[in-house]
């Protein structure tokens, strides 16, 4: 992860802007670093479940029929019940949350979550890093106060293991991070002219 840190430098006239923060290791580290980015504080795990499980069960139709070519009807039981907060696998199944919980997330919060890797896992084909987009959510539900867009939370994983799931925080006092256009995944799960409806591009 250091190098995408390294070029996210880079890119903000080489002040550190995007650290990588430590998060609990215990199953729920999807849920606790988008609760630390969100607030700082691993606080709102158990609300981020409850919400994304109610969600799921209130727009499974829309769902199930925009992901009917990657995921198969059975498996939504799954997903919906690994939600859960006091969940637990059966043995031999790995714990914590996926990719359509991620995109499940972003919709939740009416902001995208943008998952970054090292620079090689973003540059392979795999499913490493993405932007996840609140694409089931109209765009003006999406903005603030004030009529701007809500930011994109930055989560990263820890290692090349990528079995834990760590917040990428900015620094209390300096500008905003900017995510240079090369480092900025591909959509998941919705078309990639979506990027520029949900997260305000520059240059």
């Amino acid at each position: 992860l250091q190098d995408t840190l390294e070029d996210i430098k880079k890119a903000n006239n080489s002040q550190e802007c995007l650290i990588p923060v430590h998060v609990d290791g215990d199953g729920h580290c999807l849920v606790h670093a988008i609760s630390r980015a969100l607030v700082g504080r691993e606080l709102f795990w158990h609300a981020l479940r409850e919400n994304l499980k109610k969600h799921f069960m209130e727009n499974l139709s829309r769902y199930k029929a925009l992901f009917h070519d990657f995921i198969d009807a059975a498996e939504w039981e799954d997903i919906i019940n690994e939600c859960d907060p006091l969940f637990i696998p059966p043995e031999g199944v790995p714990m914590g949350l996926r990719n359509i919980h991620i995109f499940g997330l972003a919709n939740v919060l009416h902001r995208p979550i943008i998952l970054l890797d090292s620079l090689s896992g973003m540059r392979s084909s795999g499913d490493y890093s993405a932007t996840f987009l609140p694409g089931l959510i109209p765009e003006e539900k999406c903005m603030g106060k004030d009529g701007m867009l809500n930011k994109p939370i930055c989560i990263a994983w820890s290692s090349s293991g990528r079995n834990h799931y760590i917040p990428l925080v900015g620094i209390k006092g300096a500008a905003l991070p900017k995510l240079p256009m090369k480092l900025l995944p591909k959509a998941w799960g919705v078309p990639q002219d979506l990027i520029k409806k949900y997260i305000k591009l520059e240059g």
